[in-house]
């Protein structure tokens, strides 16, 4: 008989886990398809396709007048060596592909000597000409995130404009803080090696873990104050931090399926030979623009359905 009644409660205790775990699982297929049905009216509503593309070739005009900003700013103050380490890591961990990283490369790298050396009046003017060229991409990126957010009163054309050109140098102020990184891994590389127990850690191994995880806290933090700073009103910080939260995730995702790709299927170079290279910087500029729009979308989302859930107890 007690064996009877043990066996009883484990079957009832066993039955209530199922129906719990089936009540959690069926709650969370209910809420990704309410997220994937309103992210489906909200790309064809909001025309995220079409202002991806837009994006991306903004970001293609305005990249490397922003490179120029940061080597003409901090190249009369700083070693450009590090500054140039420091592009480098930048570019290497968000290019997938390395024969279209080290492309992008040569190319800021054959501009920055001649922007570094002009220390001149006209080299002052054009600075500010780039400088001007540079915020195109944030006016761009403005736009659309008022649209997706929500803004209704937006900055008028000058305010804005100003914004822009101080998200500009918001970025330089940012690099300048990102050139303590590298030289802080090798710091702890050195420490590492100096354990007891260095013989039995693979520093290498180590050093690109750490790399891979600083990129990935970096973006992270770059997609927080995009998506906090750059729209005329500051959406909740929530929202942001999903926006964020799913930006970084889905470029980390994206850039290892199509480093995959390029390794093992691509026929760019068959297809467009010679211009293989821009092609596919200009697709993962566009692809990239399109995440963060999607990304900025799910907070918006979330906001939405926050605050419903909020007020509804309330009716």
């Amino acid at each position: 008989m007690q064996a009877q009644k043990t066996a009883l409660q484990a079957q009832k205790i066993a039955q209530k886990m199922v129906s719990t775990i089936q009540g959690h699982a069926k709650l969370w297929i209910e809420r990704v398809r309410a997220y994937a049905q309103a992210l489906y009216y909200r790309i064809d509503e909001h025309h995220l396709f079409m202002f991806s593309s837009g994006l991306a070739f903004s970001l293609l005009l305005c990249i490397i007048p922003l490179v120029l900003i940061i080597f003409f700013v901090l190249g009369n103050v700083l070693d450009s060596a590090a500054v140039r380490a420091q592009l480098n890591f930048f570019i290497d961990s968000s290019i997938p592909d390395t024969s279209t990283a080290d492309f992008v490369k040569e190319l800021v790298n054959t501009r920055v000597q001649e922007v570094v050396a002009s220390k001149k009046i006209a080299g002052w003017v054009g600075g500010f000409g780039l400088l001007f060229a540079a915020s195109g991409w944030f006016t761009g990126m403005r736009t659309v995130l008022n649209l997706i957010y929500q803004v209704k009163n937006a900055a008028s054309t000058v305010r804005g404009k100003l914004k822009d050109l101080g998200m500009v140098l918001f970025v330089v102020l940012l690099f300048v803080v990102s050139l303590t990184f590298l030289p802080a891994i090798d710091l702890l590389k050195n420490l590492a090696e100096q354990l007891p127990i260095a013989g039995q850690i693979e520093v290498g191994a180590l050093q690109g873990r750490m790399l891979q995880l600083l990129s990935l806290l970096g973006f992270g933090c770059v997609n927080f104050i995009i998506f906090l700073l750059i729209p005329d009103q500051n959406p909740p910080r929530r929202a942001v931090l999903m926006s964020a939260l799913w930006a970084t995730i889905l470029q980390e995702l994206s850039r290892q399926a199509f480093s995959y790709y390029l390794l093992e299927f691509s026929t760019w170079g068959k297809i467009y030979g010679a211009y293989a290279v821009m092609v596919i910087v200009a697709f993962w500029l566009y692809f990239s623009a399109l995440i963060m729009l999607v990304a900025a979308e799910i907070g918006q989302i979330y906001r939405e359905r926050r605050q419903a859930a909020e007020t509804s107890p309330q009716k």
